[in-house]
Parts: C-alpha cells; sequence; structure tokens
C-alpha cells in the first residue's frame, strides 16, 4: 500500500490525531487527499456531516485507524 502511495498524501496522516476526525468540508486537508488515504486504507469512513447554518460546508467524516497510525507514526 505504501508503495502506491504519494507522500504529499501519507504526510496528511499527521494532520489525525488518535480520536480526531476530519471532514472533506475542513480546511485542514484536501479533500482529494483524504479520499486517496481512504482508498489505500489508511483512513475510515465515520458517516457523513451535513454543515450547519453558518454556511460552513458537511461532507464525509474521516478517522484515523491503526494502519494509518503505524504509518503516521513511522513518517
Amino acid at each position: 500500500m505504501i508503495n502506491r502511495s504519494y507522500y504529499k498524501d501519507l504526510f496528511a496522516l499527521k494532520s489525525f490525531s488518535n480520536q480526531d476526525t476530519i471532514s472533506t468540508g475542513d480546511s485542514i486537508a484536501d479533500k482529494d487527499v483524504l479520499e486517496s488515504l481512504f482508498s489505500y486504507g489508511f483512513i475510515e469512513n465515520r458517516g457523513i456531516d451535513g454543515g450547519n447554518s453558518n454556511l460552513n460546508s458537511g461532507g464525509t467524516i474521516y478517522s484515523i485507524n491503526r494502519y494509518g497510525i503505524i504509518v503516521r507514526d513511522i513518517l
């Protein structure tokens, strides 16, 4: 899996703490990077956020899994 991953995508794993979730609507990580990390198997889908009345966009919610933690800690 790591051989097929871009370093920029892997480096985004540093954005996750062990219990943290990140939405594609957040500005923490790029939506395409999060989707790539999900397809690589480093993060898990935790549902969908519909946004709120403050015009914050929702999106897919992701959290890091055990495999992602191992790779993140090696980087």
